[in-house]
Order: C-alpha cells, then sequence, then structure tokens
C-alpha cells in the first residue's frame, strides 16, 4: 500500500514504503504479480530506517534502559530461549556494523569482542542484524531480497523469517549461504511439528541474485531464484504472522570459523520488499 493520499493540504505516506521503490515493481520474474506492496527498503543510504527496522538485537525489551550492553546486541541462535544459553552463533550483534556503501545496506563482520562485562558471554567476533520485530510481521504473500555474500570461509549470510510469537518452529529461509561454498546457497521451511524441506541454488553468491518465497499460508511455499521458481514446498506450512530479518553471522561449525586475517568483510543487501498475496 503505497499511502500517497492527500491528507488535507498534507500527504501521507506509509513509512513501512521506501519512497525510492519503483511505482507499481513486482517480485523478479513476476511482472504480472498482482498483490499489493507491504514494505520495501531499497538501502539507498541515510542510516537504517528505525519505522522498518530493529538494529541490533532480536527483542526491543533488552534494549531499555538500565539493560547490559552485551545482551542488547547479542543473540541467542536458538530464539526465545529463556535460558539464555547462546547456541550455536559467535558474533555479538553491533548497530554500528551496518552501514550505507554503493546503493546498498553492508552488514561487517570484524574481530572484536564489545562485551564489557565479566559475567557476560565471550564473543569474538562483532556484526550486523536487522529485524521488522514490532515493526512489520506479514501472513503469507511475497518476500524477496537482493543479496550477496563475501565468499569468506565462514562468512553465514541469510535472509530468513520466524514468527511474530518468537516461537520456534517454523523458520523461513528465503536464503543462507555458507562463505566456504560460494558456488552455491540454500534455501528451506524448518516445519511445524518438525522436519526440514529446501534445496540448493546453484550460482555465485560472490553476486548479486534475487531470493524470494511467494508464502500461501498453510498450504505452499515456493522459492525463486532470480524469478525462476523452484519446486513447492507443501508440508506442514506455517500460517502465522512472522518477522523478516536480514543477517551476517559466522560459522559455528568446528574448523570453520572466519579467519582473523580475514576481516572486515561484508555481506550486501540492495533491497528486501514484500508484497501482499495475490490473487
Amino acid at each position: 500500500m503505497r499511502y500517497d493520499v492527500a491528507l488535507g493540504s498534507l500527504p501521507f505516506h506509509n513509512p513501512l514504503i521506501d519512497l525510492a521503490t519503483a511505482a507499481g515493481v513486482t517480485p523478479a520474474g513476476l511482472p504480472a504479480y498482482t498483490g499489493e506492496l507491504v514494505f520495501s527498503d531499497e538501502f539507498t543510504g541515510g542510516g537504517v530506517n528505525g519505522d522498518r527496522w530493529l538494529n541490533g538485537t532480536w527483542d526491543p525489551d533488552s534494549m531499555a534502559e538500565g539493560a547490559p550492553e552485551w545482551q542488547a546486541h547479542t543473540v541467542n541462535h536458538q530464539v526465545g530461549d529463556a535460558s539464555n544459553n547462546f547456541g550455536w552463533e559467535l558474533q555479538q550483534y553491533d548497530p554500528s556494523a551496518a552501514t550505507f556503501a554503493d546503493g546498498s545496506l553492508q552488514l561487517t563482520m570484524r574481530a572484536e569482542n564489545l562485551v564489557p562485562e565479566q559475567s557476560a558471554p565471550s564473543f569474538p567476533y562483532t556484526s550486523g542484524m536487522l529485524i521488522t520485530s514490532q515493526r512489520f510481521a506479514t501472513t503469507g504473500g511475497f518476500v524477496e531480497v537482493r543479496a550477496r555474500g563475501s565468499g569468506v570461509p565462514g562468512s553465514w549470510p541469510a535472509a530468513w523469517m520466524i514468527p511474530q510469537s518468537f516461537a520456534w518452529p517454523p523458520e523461513i529461509d528465503i536464503w543462507e549461504n555458507w562463505g566456504q561454498t560460494p558456488s552455491s546457497s540454500t534455501y528451506g521451511l524448518y516445519q511445524l511439528g518438525g522436519g526440514h524441506a529446501g534445496g540448493n541454488l546453484v550460482g555465485d553468491s560472490r553476486q548479486f541474485h534475487t531470493y524470494g518465497v511467494r508464502w500461501v499460508p498453510g498450504v505452499s511455499l515456493t522459492q525463486y531464484y532470480d524469478g525462476v521458481a523452484q519446486a513447492p514446498m507443501t508440508s506442514n506450512v506455517p500460517a502465522e504472522p512472522m518477522y523478516l530479518i536480514i543477517n551476517h553471522a559466522a560459522d559455528f561449525r568446528a574448523g570453520q570459523q572466519p579467519a582473523a586475517a580475514d576481516m572486515p568483510f561484508s555481506a550486501q543487501f540492495d533491497y528486501a520488499r514484500a508484497w501482499a498475496l495475490d490473487s
């Protein structure tokens, strides 16, 4: 909904939609798509838009006055784990890691540890994450990013979706890339009730590609790669509001962690867009 509607003498614009988004834009490869644009960010610069994104943390409550700095800027891979076990991820999310250059968002990983409290977990890296928490959630439709990875071993960028409730599963993975395998990326669905579906996307992840998913709640998820549909996923498809996340994590697997000598390096996002489900 583009909302360039006059209210008296003052125009009103929906802050969830970037004014830089071309009017009438549709998902890549789908010029006849009829769903209404409901979210967009073209990442043209000027800082992270706070109307669309929470920068550097999962939970707005952790940003409350008096919260420890490490808590505000870190993430548990196991979403919603109240025990605060920091799971698999090795990075501390730092809002300053999200910058803009060459018309894209740069999420930059560095070999540094910002944790000031002795009792806090130790994280060898910092990097960036944006989430639409408490700003935008969608149930179905089409969600798309244009992105590229660094190709640096240990890099793990992604665009994905989690429930508004932060319960897990489900999880929709629109794009994931392991830097040590730059010739392919992955997509998938962690299903309600257990199980996983998905596949590989062959192509140089160090170049920009479009990654999207058409989501019919409770019915199907169809991945699109550079506008080409992959086989639909139809088992245990979610039907609840979900947030969009774009992030750049560090590979947690033994022997696969990033090397300090390779840093800093960035994953880039050219845009993020979402449309309502078409008819």
